[in-house]
């Protein structure tokens, strides 16, 4: 069975953050630079939420606002499910669901 672990291995272990009280234009600038299309918000070593592409583009782009001006914190996904590295399948797949149910920020199941 795979598990988280082997997922994290696959894709590296680099893990990119920004604090909440930064301008939406710095993630999208550290977002670009990381080629990722999200980061994790911190303050400290505290877990807030997280900030994607797909926030930018339907909380700052679509309702006009400006990326300078807006805080990170205003736009970002929060809570954040997370799982252990040694979840399997079944922990991983409640993990998805709620994402997907929760926040609508997971896949898009009409794309199969």
């Amino acid at each position: 069975m795979r598990l988280v672990k082997h997922l994290l291995e696959a894709k590296g272990n680099s893990v990119y953050a920004i604090d909440p009280e930064n301008p939406v234009l710095d993630a999208i600038h550290t977002m670009a630079e990381k080629y990722v299309g999200a980061l994790l918000v911190m303050s400290g070593d505290e877990l807030l939420g997280i900030v994607s592409e797909r926030d930018y583009a339907r909380k700052v782009i679509l309702l006009g606002r400006s990326s300078g001006n807006t805080s990170v914190r205003e736009i970002m996904s929060s809570p954040v499910t997370t799982v252990a590295p040694f979840a399997g399948g079944r922990q991983r797949s409640r993990c998805r669901d709620t994402f997907d149910r929760g926040s609508g920020q997971g896949r898009d199941r009409r794309s199969g």
